[in-house]
């Protein structure tokens, strides 16, 4: 569980420093979005044996990512929430494979964006048409696939280093 919170902790820090470099809102010329804490979150997901405290984890850093990146406290929190109910749900149909984590991690994102989207707009709070929702998905998977990728074999390493069991 340590190991995971220094994982996501660090994907956390990593996002908030490349967004003072490189802007993140929706209508930015940008062509990478960093979403790094969400694709932490499905790096370690296949280190819990228990599906509640991965939950408590996707609670604690959605209220983290609500407090420093946005001022709708609850949206985050939910939407990760949901997210680990989703990848608990993938789990069961696809291993844990670097390929199955991408494909986690593709899911995970366009959810995310999909459902900040029509919450934000049902709320009133933004106002964008679908194809910037569009464009917005796949700048976020660029530089994200890659983050992924470079995750994924980092947290191998280490967690083989450190005797931590993986979920198959």
């Amino acid at each position: 569980m340590i190991f995971s919170i220094i994982i996501v902790s660090i994907s956390l820090l990593l996002e908030a420093l490349l967004s003072n470099y490189l802007p993140i809102f929706v209508g930015s010329q940008n062509f990478f979005i960093p979403m790094f804490t969400l694709v932490s979150l499905v790096i370690v997901f296949p280190y819990y044996n228990e599906t509640s405290k991965f939950l408590k984890l996707c609670f604690i850093f959605g209220l983290i990512y609500d407090i420093l990146f946005t001022n709708t406290i609850g949206l985050n929190i939910t939407l990760f929430l949901l997210i680990g109910l989703i990848l608990n749900f993938l789990d069961s149909a696809l291993s844990n494979t670097l390929f199955s984590i991408i494909i986690k991690m593709v899911i995970s994102i366009i959810v995310y964006d999909v459902l900040s989207y029509g919450i934000l707009l049902l709320l009133n709070y933004l106002n964008y048409n679908v194809l910037v929702l569009l464009m917005k998905i796949l700048k976020s998977l660029t530089l994200n696939v890659i983050y992924a990728i470079i995750l994924y074999l980092i947290v191998g390493v280490i967690g083989k280093e450190l005797k931590i069991k993986k979920l198959n």
